[in-house]
């Protein structure tokens, strides 16, 4: 009797949660990539999320990949985990080989990335991205959801040939500067500090 009023608890609250989905995707305003690719069309982007702290903020990166034709990349340990349908709008890529998964070279114009790699905190950003970028002739946008309007906010962007000239701390600003008074993931103190792994 327990174990059934147990499940009985759990099948609501999953139903609960799925609303939420529902609702937060319905709400979130996605005009600014929108505007984004229609004033940079013929520019190769990497669009840099930033407040990955849950299955939430995941799902919903993913909705903008098929939403607005990005590519996107995910650790190939959780490929599994991902439906067969969505495989084609992601490249698998081997968490452990940044520098090898940095130099490969990438065809498709539009790229989104989480540059925290993980829904936990710590204390440095992966750069994979910003190499991605440099070998590949990206410029670099960031990018968050802005919890209290609920809107998709992004940087200014940073051109792929200024990318080389910029020490990280300038390179990191434009994020910094984003976030600012803004409720930019579903649990703030799980966010990455912003800055690169010494």
């Amino acid at each position: 009797m327990i174990l059934y009023n147990l499940l009985k608890i759990s099948s609501f609250i999953i139903f609960f949660i799925f609303l939420f989905f529902i609702y937060i995707f319905n709400k979130i305003d996605y005009s600014s990539i929108t505007q984004y690719i229609k004033e940079n069309n013929n520019r190769k982007t990497i669009v840099a999320f930033y407040g990955h702290t849950s299955f939430l903020d995941g799902i919903i990166l993913i909705y903008l990949v098929r939403k607005s034709n990005f590519m996107s990349f995910a650790n190939i340990k959780y490929k599994k985990w991902y439906p067969k349908i969505i495989h084609k709008y992601f490249y698998f890529i081997d968490g452990n080989k940044n520098n090898k998964n940095s130099k490969k070279k990438y065809d498709y114009n539009k790229l989104a990335i989480s540059i925290e790699g993980t829904r936990g905190k710590k204390d440095y950003l992966r750069s994979g991205f910003k190499y991605i970028a440099q070998n590949n002739n990206y410029d670099i946008v960031y990018a968050i959801i802005n919890y209290k309007t609920l809107k998709l906010e992004l940087s200014n962007k940073i051109e792929y040939d200024k990318i080389p000239k910029l020490t990280n701390d300038d390179l990191l600003e434009p994020l910094k500067q984003l976030i600012k008074n803004k409720i930019y993931a579903i649990f703030l103190l799980s966010c990455s500090d912003i800055q690169f792994k010494n």
